[in-house]
C-alpha cells in the first residue's frame, strides 16, 4: 500500500510506503516554481496542496502555479 502526501510547505509530493515506512520524494526540488519538467525530481512545484491517484495517474493541484498536473509514477 502506498500513500501520496502533497507537501505543502516543501514544494514536494512524497510517496510513503505503508509497508516498510519509507518516504520517498516523488516529485519536486524544495524550490517553489511552475513546473513541469521531463524530471519529476527537476520539477518545481507551487505549494501542492493535493494528490489523487487514479487508474495509474498521480494529479497533484499545484495551487500558486494555477495548474493540475499528471504523472505516472
Amino acid at each position: 500500500r502506498t500513500l501520496y502526501v502533497a507537501d505543502y510547505l516543501s514544494h514536494a509530493i512524497r510517496k510513503i510506503d505503508l509497508k516498510t515506512n519509507v518516504i520517498t520524494t516523488l516529485l519536486g526540488t524544495g524550490e517553489a516554481g511552475d513546473g513541469p519538467e521531463a524530471d519529476p525530481l527537476k520539477c518545481k512545484l507551487s505549494r501542492p496542496h493535493g494528490a489523487l491517484f487514479y487508474k495509474g495517474v498521480l494529479y497533484i493541484t499545484n495551487s500558486e502555479a494555477h495548474r493540475i498536473l499528471a504523472y505516472r509514477p
